[in-house]
């Protein structure tokens, strides 16, 4: 079966079917997965569905809600009603599964490519895994408030970050009870203007007709058919004509919680004198993390050393407990989207691991300085314990087997390039570690200890090479219970000030 074939079951099916009601449905889908929320009255579902104990039991999962939104805006009808509708279940179902059988069939994974196809799924699936989370909202706010990075956005949209992102949250918590909302827009919030809402609209949303057309350009039946979505993250929002009216929609009120948080990154990135104010706005919102959760440890910021014509720096920060330490340096640096969405090229996902196992040894470099004692504030001990994390803004989700060992492959070359003892792999084993989860495992080590849990972590090859999240889940499922969102006062300060509803999801 050609791929055309292979895709026009799902063009009919869909063909029969009205977009906005269409929207309507997804939205109810996604909303109910992502929030809990009950299903409106006129959407037909099964108890096998609503009552699963689990979102891996209801077997509908929201990136493949994400697919059918962009082959619904393709191929639906842009009427009132459809000869058909997602309503029913069975033809909702019947959506899924066809897209399902497309994906199935146009994966074409095998030996040379299994490598590739680890990452890809994990960039497409994992970020859905993580619900709506306040730690998420106030981590953006920060780095993206910062003076440096907020005045470059100012210049861009001509919106401050602040009321930004205040506008995303009050729009997220109305999206999440409502699909649709229309113009004039309005706002009882402090020190927001209708033209800053009006601005917002311009970068999150888009014409229905216009989107189409920009869809269709990306649009491929091969092996990228499923993680061609980068549009549909970029404008979470569409315009669209209800009874003759404008009205804007959101299908999946997860893609504009990406958007004015994580997403604000796209608006700015490639402007000039942005990559250091950046890096810098991390290192110090890690700073603030370790600083909250602390209760007995030392922390140590960067600091310079060395001759003044050759000054190096230390690791950004030091987690000191005496008998171990965290060595820890902040990356901001994003996979590019081709290289999650490849699955045949895999040059560019090398060159991306390459950028990773460089920064892994830049640490390794540092760590030399700091056992030859160049280090100013702290000293060397041949007792204590040292980890070197590598702390990332976006999760690089590295924890698949074939890809920990091309990671590492590249470090042992760069150790030995450098000159560098391999034992120190052994003797001071490297993590790879989201911020999501740092923050919370710098509250467990309050309570067990920085060795303890490393060294639980590193005591067998199999869980060394796991992320930090399932490790937690296995080894501290009490202590992580207890850990906290570290801002909640902060956070709630903000947005009271502001007038707007305190966030709880």
């Amino acid at each position: 079966m050609d791929n055309y074939s292979l895709y026009k079951p799902l063009k009919n099916h869909l063909g029969k079917l009205s977009i906005n009601e269409s929207f309507y449905v997804i939205w109810a889908y996604s909303n109910h997965l992502q929030f809990e929320n009950s299903f409106p009255g006129d959407i037909e579902t099964i108890p096998e569905f609503i009552n699963a104990k689990s979102l891996l039991e209801k077997k509908i999962y929201q990136w493949e809600l994400e697919l059918l939104l962009r082959e619904i805006i393709l191929n639906s009808q842009d009427t009132e009603r459809g000869l058909k509708t997602l309503k029913k279940w069975n033809y909702f179902v019947g959506a899924i599964n066809k897209i399902k059988e497309i994906e199935d069939k146009l994966s074409h994974v095998d030996k040379n490519n299994v490598l590739k196809e680890f990452f890809r799924l994990a960039h497409r699936q994992f970020p859905w895994q993580s619900n709506i989370n306040l730690m998420y909202f106030y981590r953006y706010y920060r780095i993206f408030n910062e003076p440096d990075i907020d005045k470059i956005l100012y210049e861009k949209v001509g919106v401050h970050y602040e009321n930004l992102f205040l506008m995303g949250a009050s729009l997220l918590g109305y999206f999440k009870e409502k699909c649709i909302i229309r113009e004039p827009f309005s706002t009882n919030m402090k020190g927001i203007t209708n033209d800053e809402i009006k601005k917002l609209f311009n970068i999150i949303s888009i014409d229905l007709n216009d989107f189409k057309k920009i869809i269709q350009k990306e649009h491929s039946i091969d092996e990228k058919f499923a993680y061609n979505t980068y549009m549909l993250r970029l404008y979470p929002i569409i315009k669209s004509k209800l009874k003759g009216d404008d009205f804007y929609f959101c299908p999946l009120t997860t893609l504009l919680y990406w958007r004015f948080t994580s997403g604000i990154y796209y608006e700015i990135c490639r402007e000039k004198d942005f990559d250091k104010p950046f890096g810098y706005a991390f290192q110090k919102y890690v700073g603030e993390v370790l600083n909250k959760a602390n209760k007995k440890m030392t922390i140590y910021p960067e600091e310079e050393y060395g001759p003044k014509k050759n000054k190096k720096k230390t690791v950004d920060w030091i987690f000191d407990e005496k008998d171990a330490a965290l060595f820890i340096e902040c990356k901001t640096k994003r996979l590019i989207v081709s290289a999650k969405i490849e699955l045949n090229d895999t040059e560019l996902l090398d060159k991306e691991l390459e950028k990773i196992s460089d920064a892994i040894v830049q640490v390794y470099k540092t760590i030399k300085d700091y056992i030859d004692k160049q280090y100013p504030s702290f000293s060397h001990d041949k007792k204590r314990k040292i980890y070197p994390i590598i702390l990332t803004l976006e999760e690089w989700y590295s924890f698949a087997g074939p890809i920990c060992q091309e990671i590492n492959k590249k470090v042992i070359e760069k150790l030995k390039q450098n000159g560098l003892p391999l034992e120190w792999l052994e003797e001071m084993p490297y993590s790879l570690c989201g911020i999501h989860e740092f923050e919370e495992i710098v509250q467990i080590m309050q309570v067990v200890g920085i060795k303890k849990f490393m060294e639980s972590k590193f005591s067998t090859p199999e869980y060394a090479s796991w992320d930090f999240d399932p490790f937690v889940n296995n080894f501290y499922k009490k202590e992580r219970k207890n850990a906290v969102f570290l801002f909640q006062k902060e956070f709630n300060d903000i947005l009271s000030s502001r007038g707007c509803p305190i966030i709880n999801y």
